[in-house]
């Protein structure tokens, strides 16, 4: 069995995530008590924690995860999952119907080839409220990474790890005002993240 099958089945792919995280993410998901979040990619609901004070929805492809999801929170009224390929539910026609204040993709870019993420990211600019706010995290290629980093990085479940301009050239076209940091400290093996926001006093562009 590959390890991409072996990270689809929810028990595992959580006590994977949990092992590897090496600093809290929390600071990924701050908000405002009471907002209205989207969480596209959610998985087996791995950062719903955050949002138990949020009108929370959810987004998975996996129906295994989804499963998990619902099971874990079924007495939550204010957190809900969809199980459903991004790129059908945002051409749904009663998509756009739904505003949040929230939405964030946490390790899905690098899942999309270019033409999916510019879909994406397109319709996640038409869902969110005014003062909305977009943020994505994905792992990336700078330079002077270590050859163990960049094999970890090709052998990645996602097949599009893409270099800081060209995340930067796909978010920044649909939210001119998004900035990004580097993070090098997140897991406990070498890897590096990309964080955009697109409210650029929440971060700053540069490592």
């Amino acid at each position: 069995m590959a390890i991409r099958d072996i990270l689809s089945i929810s028990k595992v792919y959580n006590i994977f995530s949990k092992t590897l995280i090496k600093n809290s993410m929390s600071f990924f998901f701050e908000h405002k008590p009471g907002i209205k979040v989207l969480d596209v990619g959610c998985g087996p609901a791995t950062t719903t924690q955050y949002f138990l004070d949020a009108h929370y929805t959810g987004i998975d492809l996996s129906s295994e995860y989804i499963k998990t999801a619902n099971k874990k929170y079924q007495h939550q009224e204010n957190i809900k999952f969809i199980c459903s390929d991004v790129n059908i539910f945002f051409n749904a026609e009663n998509a756009y119907s739904e505003k949040f204040d929230l939405v964030f993709m946490s390790g899905v870019l690098h899942h999309l080839n270019d033409t999916e993420a510019e879909n994406v990211l397109f319709s996640i600019s038409k869902l969110l409220k005014p003062d909305g706010e977009f943020r994505s995290l994905d792992n990336v290629f700078v330079d002077n990474q270590s050859r163990f980093e960049k094999w970890l990085l090709r052998n990645d479940r996602g097949k599009y790890v893409r270099v800081i301009s060209e995340y930067e050239k796909l978010i920044v076209k649909h939210f001119p005002e998004a900035s990004y940091t580097l993070r090098h400290d997140l897991l406990r093996i070498p890897y590096t993240h990309i964080i955009f926001s697109s409210q650029p006093n929440r971060s700053a562009r540069g490592i």
